[in-house]
């Protein structure tokens, strides 16, 4: 059978061609998803500790006035006190609005607390000072020197920007300011922890209703909300891996019933000359196994090539982006699938 088995494989293998190509799209597509995934988390959970690497606690608040006892008490104190939110208001420059939300933050007078890459220019030294994010810049035209108003009515603050900075999507800004002008728009201002450079003793006095937690216990819960949000995106991306796979099925299916049919001669003459039943299925499983694994071997060749391709595309204009690299769970997960695919297509 071994003998049959082989030269069905070198008679026939044309007419596996269509079969082995719809497996190798299905793997390849389950292997870039992986990589494209692993490179977006890696490139947004990278900097999530940025803002917090000046401290050793987080202050996790519920309540805007204790925000503010917060930081009136650091500031009262002089200890290291960072808010980590943002808000959102209108930003306009000489009566023109270049837009109607810009998520702005704040941008500490504390040299340790100056978490953001700076650019070009320097970081505020006062609070009608402000650094703008490099990439959102290039969208609204701001330069160093522009002088910006941020919101409308009693609250608004016309502020000078002295810098620009490079910050981390999953945790930067448009804009930075100082807390002193960041706590005027309480109305759109969201605050939800402090980066506290002071004892939590202080912390409790001043906020008796906030939780203290460590800095790094911080950036993992944060780390791991960011990673589920690029695994729902991952989740609706193989969706279409699916469909992929339930057509390969359908196509290898029709490919070996007409392969099958074609050969019902080979097949009688062997059950002529004393191969039985069960050998003989046992022969056409073999037939699809090899199949399965040749298929997915190249699947996942040309998956790493194309998701290397991607990654590297994608980063020449999302700098962000993480490297690439080959999860080995997915990668064993669309091997594995490749072969029962193409298994149980051929029962």
């Amino acid at each position: 059978m071994r003998t049959v088995l082989l030269a069905s494989l070198s008679h026939y293998t044309r007419r596996y061609v269509a079969a082995a190509l719809a497996v190798v799209i299905g793997v390849a597509f389950v292997v870039v998803t992986g990589m494209l995934t692993g490179a977006t988390r890696e490139g947004l959970t990278a900097d999530v500790g940025a803002p917090v690497a000046g401290v050793d606690r987080v202050v996790r608040v519920d309540d805007a006035r204790n925000v503010a006892r917060l930081m009136d008490g650091a500031t009262e104190r002089d200890v290291p006190a960072l808010a980590l939110g943002y808000a959102m208001e209108p930003v306009s420059r000489d009566g023109v609005q270049l837009a109607q939300g810009v998520d702005i933050a704040e941008a500490s007078l504390d040299a340790a607390l100056q978490w953001q890459t700076l650019e070009e220019g320097r970081f505020p030294g006062a609070a009608d000072e402000a650094v703008a994010d490099l990439n959102a810049a290039k969208s609204t035209g701001v330069e160093v020197g522009d002088v910006l108003r941020i919101g409308t009515g009693a609250a608004a603050a016309d502020v000078e920007v002295v810098g620009m900075v490079d910050s981390p999507p999953a945790m930067g800004a448009s804009l930075y300011v100082p807390w002193a002008t960041l706590q005027r728009f309480d109305g759109t201002l969201w605050v939800d922890a402090v980066a506290w450079g002071g004892s939590p003793e202080l912390a409790g006095e001043l906020a008796p209703a906030a939780t203290v937690q460590p800095a790094a216990t911080w950036v993992a819960e944060r780390q791991a909300e960011i990673s589920r949000g690029v695994d729902v995106l991952a989740i609706m991306a193989l969706l279409f891996v699916a469909i992929a796979l339930f057509v390969g099925v359908m196509v290898i299916a029709n490919t070996l019933a007409i392969l099958f049919a074609q050969r019902m001669r080979d097949f009688a003459l062997l059950r002529c000359v004393g191969v039985t039943r069960r050998q003989l299925r046992r022969a056409v499983r073999v037939e699809a196994l090899v199949l399965g694994l040749v298929a997915s071997t190249l699947g996942v060749a040309a998956g790493a090539a194309t998701g290397s391709g991607l990654v590297l595309l994608v980063r020449r204009w999302f700098n962000d982006m993480g490297p690439a690299s080959l999860d080995p769970a997915w990668v064993g997960t669309a091997f594995v699938l490749g072969v029962v695919v193409t298994l149980a297509a051929a029962w």
